[in-house]
């Protein structure tokens, strides 16, 4: 017992060594950086002087949702609020590779260490992605606990996970629904999982009322979701290489669409109604264009792969790095781009930090 003891103590101190170097070399990193700095950070910001939650251009914010915004006030009365977010989310990381290891019941090894990679890059980055990503162990460890038990303590955890989920990430409000779907299809005993999942879902549409009110005494429409939905959904059908539509996947082209039409921002909720009914056009306009994005999309997900950080930028820095992304994003093909990264002059990089 001592002996299995021990080992576990150095298996998560070796994690926890792991993730740290994982943080700390990601720190640079450029992957939502400006969602950070120019609408989470000064929405944060305006809170604590009194100016209500408004961006920072001073005008009401519908985006971002606010639970990550929520999470940054005591960083900012600190002082330092992007060492208190990467803290709390290293932190929070650690604590779900805990209950990842309960949930499923399986022992620690050490070889394990190397697969949590994508996990601890995630939740690395100063996103609500990689809190929600933690809160999704905790979420599935305590609905698990509570039907093994029936201990009421562990629905009460559950419901607050949930509660605090939808209020990082709206999208997760339909969580129960897919469940109901899950066990309908899979389950025998469907009217117990019904029962629950109904009970999760007043629990979610109850703590985001908060914010669908706001939104209604603000401009008379009740919303559940922030405004930038309408936006993202434009922009990504320029996901498809060489569209039709000539939309290039990037906020950039958010904000030129927006400023053509007379709007600042292009997550409020006036541009979020522009850019539903301009994706509504493209695809109608071009149905089959729209079935073959979804189709890459689909091819991408498996080849891709996922996000492991940018380690690179802690050496060159976050000028360089955009400079050379911008130069190699005008590359479509991949050995174009493994062309020009391999022609960058050494004395280049070297200047940033030699």
């Amino acid at each position: 017992m001592s002996s299995n003891l021990q080992n576990g103590k150095v298996f998560y101190f070796l994690l926890a060594f792991f993730a740290f170097a994982i943080f700390f070399f990601n720190q640079n990193h450029l992957n939502q950086d400006t969602i950070y700095f120019k609408h989470i950070l000064p929405i944060a910001e305006n809170l604590l002087k009194g100016e209500g939650y408004t961006n920072v251009a001073g005008k009401t914010a519908f985006y971002p949702i606010w639970g990550y915004v929520f999470l940054q006030i005591p960083g900012i009365i600190m002082g330092s609020p992007q060492f208190w977010t990467l803290f709390i989310q290293f932190c929070a990381s650690i604590l779900g590779v805990v209950l990842f290891y309960k949930l499923f019941e399986i022992k620690e090894k050490y070889w394990h260490i190397l697969f949590f990679l994508p996990y601890f890059a995630l939740c690395s980055i100063k996103t609500a992605d990689g809190l929600v990503s933690i809160l999704l162990i905790a979420y599935s460890y305590f609905f698990v606990a509570y039907f093994s038990t029936k201990e009421i303590r562990n629905l009460h955890y559950l419901w607050f996970v949930l509660a605090v989920l939808v209020n990082l990430r709206s999208e997760y409000i339909y969580l129960p629904l897919f469940q109901t779907l899950f066990f309908f299809i899979y389950f025998k005993n469907r009217l117990k999982y019904f029962k629950i999942n109904a009970i999760l879902l007043t629990i979610a549409f109850v703590a985001m009322l908060p914010w669908a009110i706001r939104s209604y005494a603000i401009n008379q429409e009740v919303r559940f979701n922030s405004s930038n939905g309408g936006a993202v959904m434009y922009i990504s059908l320029g996901q498809l290489p060489q569209n039709k539509w000539g939309i290039t996947p990037t906020d950039s082209t958010a904000y030129a669409i927006a400023a053509a039409n007379g709007i600042d921002d292009p997550f409020t909720p006036e541009a979020d109604k522009l850019f539903q009914q301009l994706t509504k056009e493209a695809i109608s306009g071009n149905s089959f264009e729209f079935i073959k994005k979804m189709a890459y999309n689909a091819i991408k997900v498996f080849a891709n792969g996922v996000y492991t950080g940018e380690y690179a930028n802690y050496f060159l820095g976050k000028g360089l790095r955009s400079q050379i992304d911008s130069r190699l994003n005008l590359y479509q093909n991949k050995i174009e781009q493994l062309k020009y990264l391999s022609n960058l002059p050494s004395n280049q990089v070297c200047s940033a930090n030699c």
